[in-house]
């Protein structure tokens, strides 16, 4: 009806036509380009070597006390073609950094040029802990020329018993929340203040299907949604409210304090929601203060797809940076649709960035919901700019984690992914549910792509499949924090195949810790994407990591005479094992190949 009432003008113009991604998208609307001023602007090639160099603080804040987090910086001294300053001379050479504190030298040292990630602990003895950050000055100098960064510096005072979590930058390239590997499925609805309610919940261990089944009962109130996530063994919870904050019809709030409470008592983390509300910055702050220092609280989620429709541009980063100044202890989130809509302005300031990318069972040049079709500059087909496989996914985390680069953001700005995990009913842009495999699929490929956390949107009525393979992987990763968390700078693709006919193929990726006594230990995930038949497998061994199967964390693998893994993938399927290696004694290591946790039937190959 909307586009008759358009056609035949009783709807202004510039007001009837919706957006998403700065694009029309419905029947009978004119097809306008975005803006150009809207796409990511990428430097210019340079025709010599650019060394672009950067000092960043270690971690996002410093408790005083917290001997266990001595306060230091990493610098980098990246060769690039596009960011930086001209350098003359060759990888290998040094450079001579002094890092200064309020004018004071805390700290020298010398780094190689084309070096990354060198730590540097700083004296700093008399510094006085506050609410706001300190200015570090690095300034690095080689052969007469002066490179200088600046980074912040968050030493803060106790938080008195409230929850923090704080950013570690060291020893990966990307910050993340040393306080727990936040590798969960979550399950979102709305909260409710009346009638039928409902939460939103998210798992990182195994649960049972019958749990899950009775997770998507509505008749449940806010509270026993709670209690269940409990049982089901959840560690986070995200309530999506209705309005512009928790407040009921009569704008109380002692309901969601009563849930934050309850959520603290039973050790689940909360995720504050503020999609709403967050371009009235009285709202966020009533709110931030309000509730800064429950001890249940995770992180500020400030928006959710604000480059979908019309937003104003600086409207996250306003409240960014409010909520900083008001609680500086806890990090700030945001979801971003669009491939390249305003990029940098919808991220400016915030902590973590999630991506939904949700390509399976899509029509990329058509739109079932508008009956229109998709181009570059016109339409919506639910996953903008997309062509309908899981490399989707990975593109998209590759050019962000490029845009980062080219900003300087590298080790500021933590990826995130939200999988495609629900059922529209046949309402929205797809044309089936997702499978339990295709969600996995999703979840490894975006932690082989640099991902530091995965999230699923899961709505009210999602598959038992897709929430028993979630809850699955979910809980593997969080086991693996070692690796994925502490040993994040160690990643490396050791495959990556895309064939001729742009369909799937395969994606494999390593981490690698040290131990004591000579031993290194391999972290090795395994996609296979291809839709092959049922009875169809491919097998392949890896390159690039060395040592025997120690352990089976999932997925098909059979162990060759020489011990290394060799995988045998069905149609969407997952794996992963771990490698023992030791130099000088190979013989003398334990080595018995187990199977850590019995995988579920909707794992199997």
């Amino acid at each position: 009806m909307w586009h008759i009432l358009r056609l035949l003008g009783f709807l202004p113009p510039a007001l009837s036509w919706g957006k998403w991604c700065g694009k029309h998208y419905e029947l009978g609307a004119p097809d306008t380009p975005p803006a150009p001023e809207s796409y990511f602007a990428h430097p210019t090639t340079s025709k010599v070597d650019l060394l672009d160099f950067r000092c960043t603080s270690s971690s996002s804040i410093y408790l005083v006390g917290d001997e266990t987090d001595r306060p230091s910086v990493i610098l980098d001294a990246n060769i690039t073609r596009d960011v930086g300053k001209p350098y003359e001379r060759h990888r290998g050479e040094d450079l001579a950094v002094q890092i200064r504190l309020d004018g004071h030298v805390c700290a020298a040292t010398i780094i190689g040029v084309g070096s990354m990630g060198v730590e540097v602990y700083l004296a700093l003895d008399d510094l006085q802990p506050r609410l706001e950050p300190y200015t570090i000055s690095c300034i690095a100098s080689g052969y007469g020329v002066t490179f200088e960064d600046d980074a912040s510096l968050l030493y803060l005072p106790d938080t008195e018993g409230s929850a923090s979590f704080d950013a570690d930058e060291n020893p990966g390239p990307p910050k993340h929340w040393t306080s727990a590997i936040w590798d969960t499925s979550m399950y979102w609805a709305s909260w409710v203040t009346s009638g039928l309610p409902s939460s939103t919940l998210s798992s990182r261990l195994f649960g049972v299907q019958a749990e899950y089944a009775v997770a998507r009962d509505t008749r449940r109130t806010n509270m026993e949604r709670l209690a269940l996530a409990h049982r089901c063994g959840f560690n986070m919870i995200l309530p999506v409210p209705g309005g512009a904050s928790y407040a009921d019809s009569e704008g109380s709030t002692r309901s969601i304090e009563a849930y934050l409470d309850e959520a603290s008592r039973l050790g689940i983390a909360v995720m504050y929601d503020m999609r709403h509300g967050f371009t009235d910055l009285a709202e966020v702050r009533e709110q931030v203060t309000r509730f800064r220092n429950h001890p249940a609280l995770l992180l500020w989620y400030i928006a959710d797809e604000p480059d979908g429709p019309p937003t104003p541009l600086d409207s996250v980063a306003r409240a960014a940076e409010l909520i900083r100044s008001l609680d500086p202890y806890h990090p700030t989130a945001v979801v971003l649709n669009c491939r390249d809509h305003h990029w940098s302005a919808y991220t400016t300031g915030v902590d973590i960035l999630l991506a939904d990318v949700y390509s399976t069972a899509l029509n990329p040049i058509w739109s079932k919901k508008w009956s229109t079709p998709v181009t570059p500059t016109f339409g919506a087909s639910g996953c903008d700019g997309c062509v309908g496989n899981f490399y989707d996914l990975t593109s998209r985390l590759d050019e962000w984690r490029e845009r980062a680069r080219v900003e300087g953001r590298t080790r500021e700005l933590v990826h995130w992914v939200v999988p495609q995990a629900f059922d529209d009913h046949g309402e929205e842009f797809w044309w089936r549910v997702p499978e339990g495999l295709e969600e996995a699929v999703q979840i490894i490929l975006a932690w082989n792509h640099g991902a530091m956390g995965h999230c699923a949107w899961l709505a009210s009525s999602a598959t038992p499949d897709l929430l028993n393979n979630a809850s699955f992987i979910a809980q593997h990763l969080y086991t693996q924090s070692d690796f994925l968390i502490g040993a994040a700078s160690t990643r490396r693709a050791l495959e990556t195949s895309v064939p001729l006919d742009g369909s799937n193929g395969l994606d494999v990726a390593a981490w690698t810790r040290a131990l004591p006594g000579g031993i290194e230990e391999t972290l090795v995930m395994a996609v296979q994407m291809n839709y092959i038949g049922p009875d169809q497998s491919v097998e392949f061994g890896v390159g690039g990591a060395r040592g025997r199967v120690k352990d089976v964390l999932f997925g098909q693998v059979r162990i060759k005479e020489d011990g290394s893994p060799l995988f045998v993938m069905g149609r969407t399927s997952v794996a992963a094992v771990v490698l023992r290696y030791r130099k000088h004694d190979e013989e003398g290591l334990d080595i018995t190949p187990k199977l850590t946790m019995p995988v579920p039937v909707g794992m199997r190959s």
